[in-house]
């Protein structure tokens, strides 16, 4: 019987020539509208490519404007690309890792299955190290969500990598955040070596996202199965944001609608209903991540902008302390409250941004675009029952 349903759904025509073209994984051998910014990367990384001086250079920018892609694409280009060094490059996501367990890759990269005994995180520095001096190689590190370890692990990861003698003369850094406040963590020599090789990507516009879902039109979809109509509303739904990440997974969502309903293209109607059910920032294993005391306040909010289209940080303290109520909890000191949302909105989940001064401090709106706020409270709400069970 199983067969036979195997058999009849693999003889299913699709809109499809190769999916996995659509994936967040994908990188294309082409980048459109992002050849300034890698001839950018190249002038910031010039002293590097020509004669093995260390750099260390930091990229921001929204969710889905290309931040990663630009970053990977630039490593693999790199490495054969030095005049008299040796380049390597390695490509880390920093979000759930700690500093050790990124070393502990970047060492496995060289030398598989090190090592053998339990050590600590500046033997296993040295041991990277002196695998790139005895072998005269120089190792690109790109750091994606440099932000996450920083603010979770604290600033010495990164200072020992970028201030430390040897170290800092065989690893060069590409650090990806979506913004610079994190630096502020740093001490003052390290944060101003970012701050002199800053790469800040902007939105993409309408007419960009349309270049780019051309792009992955001729890779991803059989000729035909994906009309102009259907790829221009994908880009405009996908511009109020710039996002190509959005763009792309719409164009995945919508094509699988397609194939379910047995249509020989993607109609418009398959884009609305994909956008109705895609929220790309609203991610579960992001909001898993949270600490109690960070769920509790996306809870307040969440509740507090169900209605009304923002909130003030005394209106959002004063619903977190009902939260808090609610749950048996001692409400957190406001500038610890402020520090989780500071974290909330570093990864993406609320907006926040000032409004005025006043004689105890600045007031902010908060609000939220990533997903219905009701979507959100349920969200929430259900972790936090997983928690308590």
């Amino acid at each position: 019987m199983f067969g036979e349903i195997f058999d009849r759904e693999l003889r299913r025509e699709s809109v499809f020539l190769d999916a996995s073209k659509l994936s967040p994984d994908y990188l294309p051998e082409r980048l459109p509208c992002r050849e300034e910014e890698f001839g950018r990367l190249v002038s910031l990384f010039r002293p590097l490519l020509e004669g093995g001086t260390p750099c260390r250079v930091l990229i921001t920018g929204r969710v889905g404007v290309g931040k990663t892609a630009l970053s990977r694409r630039f490593g693999l280009e790199a490495e054969g690309k030095g005049r008299r060094v040796r380049l390597s490059h390695l490509y880390l996501n920093c979000r759930g890792r700690t500093p050790y367990s990124l070393l502990l890759e970047a060492v496995r990269k060289f030398l598989p299955g090190w090592p053998k005994r339990g050590v600590g995180g500046g033997e296993l520095l040295s041991l990277l190290v002196e695998h790139l001096r005895h072998h005269g190689l120089h190792l690109l590190l790109i750091l994606d969500e440099v932000d996450y370890v920083v603010l979770r692990h604290g600033p010495d990861f990164l200072y020992s990598l970028s201030r430390t003698g040897e170290t800092a003369s065989r690893i060069s850094l590409l650090s990806i955040s979506r913004d610079r406040r994190f630096l502020a963590e740093l001490d003052e020599p390290t944060r101003a070596t970012f701050l002199g090789h800053h790469l800040e990507l902007p939105p993409y516009t309408r007419e960009q996202l349309e270049e780019i879902l051309k792009a992955r039109r001729e890779e991803a979809f059989r000729r035909g199965a994906l009309p102009d109509e259907s790829l221009k509303l994908a880009a405009e739904m996908a511009s109020k944001r710039g996002d190509a990440r959005m763009g792309i997974e719409l164009l995945l969502r919508a094509g699988m609608l397609a194939d379910a309903r047995g249509s020989r293209t993607v109609l418009p109607e398959h884009l609305r209903e994909a956008r109705a059910s895609l929220y790309p920032e609203l991610r579960r294993e992001v909001l898993s991540e949270l600490s109690l005391h960070e769920l509790l306040l996306l809870l307040a909010a969440a509740r507090g902008l169900r209605k009304a289209g923002a909130l003030t940080t005394g209106e959002l303290r004063r619903a977190y302390e009902v939260v808090c109520e609610e749950h048996g909890e001692k409400p957190r000191h406001h500038s610890v409250m402020l520090g989780h949302l500071r974290r909330l909105e570093a990864l993406g989940i609320l907006e926040v941004e000032p409004l005025s001064l006043h004689p105890r401090g600045q007031t902010q709106r908060i609000g939220l675009e990533v997903a219905p706020a009701g979507e959100l409270e349920r969200e929430v709400e259900r972790l936090l029952s997983e928690r308590r069970e």
